[in-house]
């Protein structure tokens, strides 16, 4: 993409990312965003983006090394090697999972055809991806959910533990301080 095109690229995605209820980033099934519209505390519409902000934001994706890619995950390991770093951010176990077309399995699928291969679920190919990361020589965070499933899978790597507050849910008791 050039670079003069990447201007209103960025001025979308702060918008998005600032109008959108709690920064929340979620398509419908024809990948279409469907992300009500966030409030501040006082009750008043999130104001838009400063143009300084988005200047700042073109800059970065334009003059400095780091990119953004969207996409699925394994397709974005053709150029990562030695020195980089990548921070990856699936949905959580346990929770919605529908960001895109198709969600985001955290179980693996049944086997069906027992000549087939066996089918891994995306957090499996998620944690591959990590190990295939790492064998590169770069560096990687990848967030999600501190359970049982999360720890067994990526338990070759350092994991840390830390509390985060969620205020985006449908349901007002599931908000609030977890582990991640």
């Amino acid at each position: 993409m050039d670079r003069p095109a990447l201007v209103p690229r960025a001025a979308d995605f702060l918008t998005m990312m600032t109008l959108g209820f709690n920064g929340l980033w979620r398509v419908n099934q024809l990948g279409e965003i469907n992300v009500p519209m966030g409030r501040q505390s006082s009750g008043k519409l999130a104001p838009m983006p400063k143009a300084r902000t988005i200047t700042a934001a073109h800059r970065a994706l334009t003059c400095g090394r780091a990119e953004i890619r969207h996409g699925d995950f394994e397709g974005q390991l053709a150029d990562i090697g030695g020195g980089d770093a990548v921070y990856l951010d699936p949905p959580y176990v346990g929770t919605f999972t529908g960001y895109g077309i198709g969600g985001f399995t955290s179980e693996t699928p049944p086997q069906v055809d027992l000549f087939e291969p066996k089918k891994k679920s995306d957090l499996e190919r998620l944690r591959d991806t990590c190990e295939e990361i790492d064998r590169r020589g770069a560096m990687f965070l990848a967030s999600n959910m501190d359970c049982a499933s999360v720890r067994e899978l990526f338990g070759r790597f350092a994991i840390d533990r830390v509390k985060v507050q969620h205020n985006a849910s449908c349901d007002a008791d599931t908000r609030g301080e977890v582990a991640e």
